[in-house]
């Protein structure tokens, strides 16, 4: 009786398919948490402010940038954004007194004039669109992409808060 090598094979080969698919999947997904954890530590300050938006500067890198704001109300006066020593993440925003930048995926449709409330706490951001009588909610998170760390430290009013 001969035994056929060619089911065997595929066998086999689909068996170190998924034990590396399983390594993949898992090292993706520990990663993941890891991020979520520090995004958690480091947005639990108690940071919220609102304002009016009165510039936008987004660079190429899917809708990435800064949107500037006058504030209208806020819990503090001053958030230097680079607080971490750590130079590979930056806070998604900076507050100098009366004026904001939020560096984040600028949604669609948003515009010179719209509103916008900041809740680092609960990790939550709200855009209020004037014009259409409509908003938005998204979700805070640290800057960890070296492109929209860079363009932040090219672009940013506040420069002079980033450490380098």
């Amino acid at each position: 009786m001969k035994i056929e090598m060619k089911p065997l094979r595929i066998l086999l080969r689909f068996a170190v398919f998924i034990t590396v698919a399983f390594f993949v999947f898992n090292y993706f997904f520990s990663t993941l948490n890891k991020v979520e954890e520090e995004n958690e530590i480091y947005l639990n300050n108690d940071v919220q402010f609102g304002g009016i938006v009165k510039s936008l500067k987004v660079s190429n890198n899917h809708r990435f940038g800064i949107i500037t704001l006058s504030v209208v109300e806020n819990q503090s006066t001053i958030f230097n954004q680079n607080s971490s020593d750590d130079r590979s993440m930056l806070f998604p925003y900076s507050l100098e007194n009366d004026f904001a930048e939020i560096y984040e995926y600028v949604p669609s449709g948003l515009s010179v004039g719209d509103s916008i409330y900041l809740n680092s706490k609960e990790r939550l951001i709200k855009y209020f669109y004037t014009k259409e009588n409509k908003q938005f909610k998204g979700r805070l998170k640290m800057i960890t992409d070296g492109f929209d760390i860079d363009f932040v430290n090219q672009n940013s009013q506040l420069k002079l808060l980033i450490k380098k």
